[in-house]
């Protein structure tokens, strides 16, 4: 396992150059079974690299959804987060600060526990948004 990120960069131009060994190999075989009395290396070269690159626009395509999901998800955990500070800031330190002490009797309790519920509810209905 290399130590640093820089030490990779050998090992995957020698895992590369060891995968296209073994790719023309494999295709090598599959056009001599395919074309038996036509069969040139120029074939294959030519088979692989339709295949390599084929192959190289499906990774593209796959990496950069990933980093658009990336981004996405990042936006919306920034919007999410700053809906929070928002109401931390306004509704929420009001709320937070007329709870704070605990009542003295039921009825204190259960208005405390009322406006928990409408709190609560409130957050789940504005989750599903």
């Amino acid at each position: 396992m290399p130590a640093k990120l820089e030490d990779t960069a050998g090992c995957h131009d020698s895992c590369g150059t060891q995968l296209v060994s073994f790719q023309l190999a494999v295709l090598s075989q599959l056009v001599k079974q395919r074309f038996p009395n036509n069969c040139t290396t120029l074939t294959t070269y030519r088979l692989l690299d339709k295949v390599m690159r084929s192959i190289y626009l499906k990774k593209q395509e796959a990496d950069s959804s990933a980093a658009l999901m990336e981004d996405l998800r990042k936006w919306y955990l920034e919007k999410q987060l700053k809906q929070l500070l928002l109401w931390l800031e306004t509704e929420g330190e009001e709320i937070l600060e007329k709870h704070k002490v605990m009542p003295e009797n039921i009825k204190g309790i259960r208005s405390q526990q009322k406006d928990f519920e409408k709190l609560y509810f409130s957050a789940m209905v504005g989750n599903t948004r």
